[in-house]
């Protein structure tokens, strides 16, 4: 088994989402014209606010539902995991780590 196999599947499609969020970020700042630095910080912005909206739009689901804001039973009907936010903005790396170490 190698390392690979061991990551949670949830967090593997939150680190997916997290690029898809970075990848239109850093175009559409690219496409403005603005800095390749300017475009990395955007695609890395963007993904850490959007795992965290998830999250708390998570949080709020859950508070709705149930009336409190980690589910009853705990994690339902969403699990709300401080992991899930941090995969999210680990996913802008491919994206912004070329334009940090290139200019």
């Amino acid at each position: 088994m190698n390392i690979i196999d061991r990551i949670p599947p949830d967090k593997a499609r939150h680190f997916v989402a997290g690029t898809i969020v970075a990848a239109l970020a850093a175009c559409a700042t690219a496409f403005v014209g603005l800095p390749g630095l300017v475009v990395a910080c955007a695609a890395v912005a963007a993904a850490v606010l959007a795992g965290g909206y998830k999250e708390a739009a998570d949080l709020r689901a859950n508070k709705r539902a149930t009336g409190k804001w980690l589910g009853e039973p705990r994690g339902t009907p969403h699990g709300v995991e401080w992991q899930d936010a941090i995969a999210t903005a680990m996913g802008a790396a491919p994206v912004a780590l070329p334009m940090f170490l290139v200019g």
